[in-house]
């Protein structure tokens, strides 16, 4: 019964900061757009701090499944779809308001506790500690920002690209975290830290830019296709 009711809380939780995260990521995402000179989103009710105006169904659905989902697409006027300059300066800045919120609430969530980071955030925090000795626990706070950024998606065409990318790093975060903090590999070296510095940027903002006129084609390919499925 105790693990029913522990799966239940977990559940709960997490479907609550999914609600929460997406309704101020995609609020404040369609108050940037108005701000940038697109005001549809306004027209549309975006702007305001309503999770029925950000919900998505399959979003929802595919979140609750394997915790990975999305928001509702932002609404933008349709001449921005031939503008992809002003697109992308927009769409940038989704992805770094789920950043900016994962490493608030993880500052949040530390100083509630109390408690000493490795307790509280388990292997990331170890992972980034073992990294840089010394580092400040305040600082270190990004592994978890990162992790619990790796389970929303940013938006559904560009998802697939952030989530491979946030794998890659923790990944290579947590594989060398374990072996210098063993003794396996010897210290961190400067050009290690500089790749995964790198990386981080490739995969966060170089590679989505340069992915997202296609994602965004197959996007519209899916909705139309399915649109003609339903029709018969």
């Amino acid at each position: 019964m105790s693990t029913v009711v522990s799966i239940l809380e977990k559940v709960l939780l997490s479907v609550g900061g999914y609600i929460i995260l997406t309704t101020i990521v995609g609020a404040l995402h369609a108050r940037i757009a108005v701000w940038l000179g697109d005001r549809t989103p306004q027209l549309t009710g975006m702007t305001e701090f309503d999770p029925r105006a950000q919900f998505d169904f399959f979003g929802f659905l595919f979140f609750v499944l394997v915790q990975t989902g999305w928001k509702k697409e932002l609404t933008l006027s349709p001449s921005m779809m031939f503008n992809l300059k002003a697109r992308l300066r927009i769409q940038i800045f989704e992805p770094l308001l789920y950043l900016m919120c994962s490493f608030v609430c993880a500052c949040g969530v530390l100083l509630i506790s109390r408690q000493p980071m490795a307790l509280v955030f388990g292997g990331s925090a170890q992972a980034f500690q073992a990294l840089v000795p010394g580092l400040p626990q305040w600082l270190a706070v990004v592994g978890y920002a990162l992790q619990t950024f790796s389970i929303f998606a940013i938006s559904l065409s560009i998802t697939a690209i952030f989530i491979m990318g946030i794998q890659f790093v923790i990944s290579y975060f947590f594989h060398n975290a374990f072996s210098v903090s063993e003794g396996l590999s010897g210290n961190m070296t400067l050009p290690k830290l500089i790749f995964i510095g790198l990386g981080f940027a490739a995969f966060y903002f170089v590679v989505p830019l340069l992915f997202l006129p296609f994602l965004k084609g197959m996007y519209w390919l899916a909705y139309k296709l399915i649109g003609l499925f339903m029709h018969f």
